[in-house]
């Protein structure tokens, strides 16, 4: 079997659980989302696009962590004080590069107020 392909990100905000709260309200309708649902913010494919949606498979939550297991590859969260965790997994370089796109573009846009960032490493 091909070994992972992993980054991490480590994010320093005052409030991590907040952002816990909202990965697993957002991951929860990616969830039930068996289409495109333009109320939901999600814009289907462009014309010759070879990207589908991703398809939460499993997800698992706490107050302080998550894990979320899709057809792209596996992500998790973890809350601490003033950091905040983030992990992201994939049988290929695209795939976590996708997962990456996904959770810095949720991310940074959940944290606009507070300027979120994001900076991907491997683990290490």
């Amino acid at each position: 079997m091909p070994s992972p392909h992993i980054a991490q990100a480590i994010i320093q905000t005052t409030d991590p659980a907040r952002y816990i709260t909202r990965l697993r309200r957002h991951t929860a309708r990616m969830g039930e989302r068996t289409h495109f649902s333009p109320r939901r913010g999600h814009r289907p494919p462009g014309p010759g696009s070879q990207h589908t949606p991703p398809r939460v498979t499993q997800a698992e939550w706490s107050d302080t962590h998550g894990t979320v297991t899709m057809n792209w590859g596996s992500w998790t969260v973890q809350a601490a004080p003033g950091t905040l965790t983030v992990r992201a997994e994939a049988a290929d370089e695209e795939s976590l590069q996708r997962i990456r796109d996904m959770l810095t573009t949720r991310l940074q846009s959940f944290g606009r107020r507070e300027h979120l960032t994001l900076t991907w490493q491997p683990p290490g």
